[in-house]
């Protein structure tokens, strides 16, 4: 994943990002279930910054699959039973997170004598 970020002061900051992914399965291992295919990301995000022990975080990811993946399978149901699948899968996702980091003063350590 490749990004920018761009601050607009000191307590806004401003994410974007893209990226590649291919995908770990291949057509003689891909069925229905795991129709996975190549992906490209596009993400953006913002930081807000309102105390210097406080700040909110806010990010969306769309997945772009690429292209219709085909699902050819013959798979066994039970002894001499089979049943085949032909199809075409389509994807994608939307991904939305959220955080908020809250900075704790440390502790004074207490003197031992």
């Amino acid at each position: 994943m490749h990004g920018e970020l761009h601050r607009i002061n000191t307590a806004w900051m401003l994410r974007v990002g893209g990226g590649y992914d291919q995908t770990p399965t291949n057509d003689l291992n891909r069925d229905i279930r795991i129709a996975d295919s190549n992906r490209y990301a596009l993400s953006v995000g913002a930081h807000y910054q309102p105390r210097p022990y406080l700040g909110f975080d806010l990010g969306y990811t769309h997945l772009f699959a690429t292209g219709d993946v085909p699902v050819t399978k013959t798979e066994a149901v039970g002894t001499g039973s089979t049943y085949q699948v032909n199809a075409e899968a389509r994807g994608s996702a939307n991904l939305v997170g959220a955080q908020l980091t809250w900075i704790m003063d440390s502790v004074e350590p207490v003197a031992i004598k």
